[in-house]
């Protein structure tokens, strides 16, 4: 026991010597992740060590890949170079990270950016160490060791976790320790960051040639072949038989055909992968017939994924997961004639080509994936605002002449709501333009509820609206020739009535027109027991309210005072009709009506959607309980 333990310390001082920058990154990363774990850091903190815990994350992989690299690299000064190149591209990530932290409103760009190096550097680990091996047997062998070591080093790091945490949890219940709950997560930072890149870097042979010696594993191959193969024929056969659906029904295929194509690919690359050295022993020739099969069967499919992935491009402009799905099919498509003609013999080419694909997807500039995408949604938001003469050549924002019809609004909505969330523009400067405000990284408040919101008041003037804000499924009612709802002001006997929910417009999400009128605010008015509900901005200068009467609506600011007299509409639109049929135990619906009904007072203008009146059993009659519209104030 005590000469294991001795080989341990060794083992663990030994690559702690061989990899220093690596385990260093790892225990910053590491130390900056658990800080945020807690209550300490202000909201600036937060933001500054997230780009740094998620740079020191991406050092790992490229500074494994550098040192491994170096070692095969003679003289002292090309090692330096190596390292200090290496140490260069990291201090550039840091800043590029923290320019997309900074700079835009999104934290997803920010996680989009990450992925692009975390895909590239540990694309770097799989054959730059290697690089300058022309044995593909090496380059195979060798990736064969990081990934059993990888899938070791996950189930030792679980089990250790998992026998801390327990023991942490026994001191606490048992033994009267106070640990806190932020400990656990801690720990597993720790176990996960630091102590698992030393448990991967133990066992990678210095000499990387000597990893040939090994063999190959005969449970690798029971995983490729019964466990990964078998997979492979599933998806081609749920392919195919898609693929011949919809050239017997003539019709597009749907998007989603588009994710088990990439499985497909994905699953059967790695299994042929794992079986490659089994290309040159005799008796498994039939992993050649095999991987030739393969990729042949992948050029319908390859044809299928463009059809799918070009047709959404074609109606909705590109995205990033577009973007990046047309750039995996165009790298599939060169993979599979590359290895048609070499007949799978140069099997490195996977990951290098895969590595200059993310390089020219994620950072390229002008072509990559965030460029393409805020260039095509802006260009297609302009087109739809130039087809309905609301936008100009001078770049001039003008409300439309007529409604517009309720899909092109919500489809102008929706790309400019994605252009603000994932982009910080409208895609309508400067005649819409996202306050500064918003991009303040250090507030509190800012959020992106807080931007729709926003949007939606920036908007509504024109005519646009997402078209979600009323969908609540109301059943039209059929009516009967029964008493009228109107109830005496006493009854001996106090009963509980249902309660009367009005709409006043059709159940299908529509449009609206702009009221005639020069306004300058707008806003969705929403009260749910009267708890008002609006833009914080808007609210900061209007109060609403009832009056004592509970009847009236008031709209208050520091120039007037508006009154809306709700109580009318309801004895117009109830009183006036008979028992409506029930729809349910406890809720009577009145019919849908085609227009919106719109209140006008000197200075505004209430367009009502929804009201909701519940009986007081107390006062034997019906109060109003909810109400929804839209504000619009000079």
């Amino acid at each position: 026991m005590k000469q294991s333990l001795q080989q341990i310390l060794l083992s663990a001082f030994n690559t702690a010597k061989r990899f220093p920058l690596v385990l260093a990154v790892a225990l910053l990363g590491s130390t900056t992740l658990s800080l945020l774990m807690g209550d300490e850091v202000t909201t600036e903190q937060q933001n500054m060590m997230a780009v740094w815990g998620q740079t020191f994350a991406l050092g790992i992989p490229l500074l494994l890949a550098a040192t491994l690299f170096a070692e095969s690299v003679t003289g002292v000064m090309r090692k330096l170079g190596v390292y200090k190149l290496a140490i260069a591209l990291l201090i550039i990530t840091y800043f590029h990270l923290n320019y997309v932290n900074t700079h835009g409103f999104s934290q997803g760009e920010l996680s989009i950016t990450f992925a692009g190096y975390f895909l590239a550097f540990h694309l770097l680990v799989s054959f730059l160490p290697v690089i300058k091996i022309s044995d593909a047997a090496v380059f195979w062998h060798f990736n064969k060791t990081l990934f059993l070591r990888a899938a070791i080093t996950v189930l030792y790091v679980g089990v250790l976790y998992a026998g801390l945490a327990g023991a942490m949890l026994a001191l606490d219940q048992l033994l009267g320790f106070e640990i806190k709950s932020v400990y656990y997560g801690r720990l597993w930072v720790y176990m996960s960051g630091l102590g698992s890149v030393w448990m991967f870097l133990a066992h990678i042979p210095k000499k990387l040639e000597e990893t040939v010696d090994t063999g190959y594993p005969k449970g690798l191959q029971v995983f490729a072949q019964y466990i990964l193969m078998p997979l492979v024929l599933i998806y081609l056969i749920i392919l195919y038989i898609y693929g011949l659906k919809i050239a017997l029904s003539g019709t597009l295929p749907v998007g989603w055909v588009s994710n088990l194509i990439l499985a497909f690919a994905v699953v059967g690359m790695l299994a042929l992968l794992l079986l490659h050295p089994l290309t040159k022993v005799d008796g498994n020739k039939w992993v050649n017939r095999f991987t030739r099969v393969f990729y042949l069967a992948l050029i319908p499919l390859l044809v299928l994924l463009y059809i799918a992935a070009l047709t959404r491009i074609n109606s909705y402009g590109f995205t990033e997961l577009r973007y990046a799905l047309l750039a995996l099919a165009i790298w599939l498509t060169g993979v599979t004639l590359f290895m048609l003609v070499t007949r799978n013999k140069n099997i490195r080419a996977i990951p290098m080509s895969l590595f200059f694909t993310v390089l020219w997807v994620f950072f390229l500039p002008g072509f990559n994936l965030h460029s393409i995408s805020k260039n095509s949604q802006t260009e297609r938001l302009q087109a739809l605002l130039k087809d309905h003469k609301m936008w100009t050549d001078k770049k001039e924002l003008m409300a439309p002449q007529v409604a517009l019809p309720d899909s092109i609004s919500a489809e102008m909505y929706n790309i400019a709501e994605y252009l603000s969330t994932q982009h910080g523009t409208t895609g309508m400067e400067p005649a819409i333009q996202i306050p500064d405000s918003f991009f303040d990284k250090n507030s509190e408040n800012r959020s992106r509820y807080d931007l729709t919101q926003w949007l939606s008041s920036a908007l509504a003037p024109y005519g646009i609206s997402d078209g979600l804000v009323y969908t609540e499924d109301i059943t039209e009612a059929v009516m009967e020739d029964t008493a009228s709802p109107q109830m005496p002001a006493a009854v001996p006997n106090p009963v509980t009535f249902p309660d009367l929910k009005i709409r006043f417009r059709g159940p299908t999400p529509a449009v609206v027109s702009v009221p005639k009128g020069n306004w300058t605010h707008c806003v969705d008015v929403k009260i749910r027991d009267f708890r008002y509900i609006s833009n914080s901005d808007f609210n900061k200068v209007v109060k609403i309210n009832r009056d004592v009467t509970e009847k009236n609506l008031y709209i208050s600011n520091n120039k007037y005072t508006e009154i809306f007299n709700l109580d009318s509409l309801m004895g117009s639109h109830v009183h006036a009709y008979k028992f409506p049929k029930q729809n349910g135990p406890n809720n009577f619906y009145f019919p849908n009506f085609k227009e919106v009904v719109t209140l006008r007072s000197k200075n505004a203008a209430l367009q009502v959607f929804y009201m909701e009146y519940n009986w007081n059993t107390n006062l034997t009659k019906y109060e109003l309980a909810e109400f929804n519209g839209k504000l619009w104030l000079r």
